[in-house]
């Protein structure tokens, strides 16, 4: 009997300026906590990992909250990540291509010290892809 190959799923999302990379097993490759990678203009370039990834599935899909780190505000980015269904399952002949996605990222900004948040949305396009461990 076949073995079952093992697989994360690995979202690479852009638009609006902002480049989004996440995957609930890690973004090396080898299996690891929930990573999200961002650059965008909003923050430096970084890598958000462990317990400060935070996912909340719902009806729409999950829900990635992560902070990010700024020199004078209080961020936080929120991607909404659809379910996803491949064309192959996984374990017959290999992974399945890419999905094609649309989806958007929440950035709520807390401007210190007023404390007052600003909300934008931002939409995004990329693929979902899955990739072997």
């Amino acid at each position: 009997m076949a073995e079952a190959i093992v697989v994360k799923v690995l979202f690479q999302l852009e638009g609006d300026g902002t480049t989004i990379r996440y995957s609930d097993r890690g973004l090396s490759d080898l299996p690891g906590p929930p990573q999200l990678a961002y650059h965008g203009p909003l923050a430096e370039d970084q890598t958000i990992s462990g317990d400060s990834v935070q996912q909340s599935k719902t009806v729409a899909g999950t829900l990635v909250t992560v902070p990010l780190r700024t020199i004078d505000v209080a961020t936080t980015l929120t991607v909404l990540l659809p379910d996803i269904t491949f064309a192959k399952p996984v374990g017959q002949g290999g992974v399945a291509p890419p999905v094609d996605l649309q989806t958007v990222a929440i950035t709520t900004t807390r401007v210190l010290p007023t404390q007052r948040s600003n909300i934008k949305a931002l939409s995004l396009k990329g693929t979902a892809s899955q990739v072997p461990l």
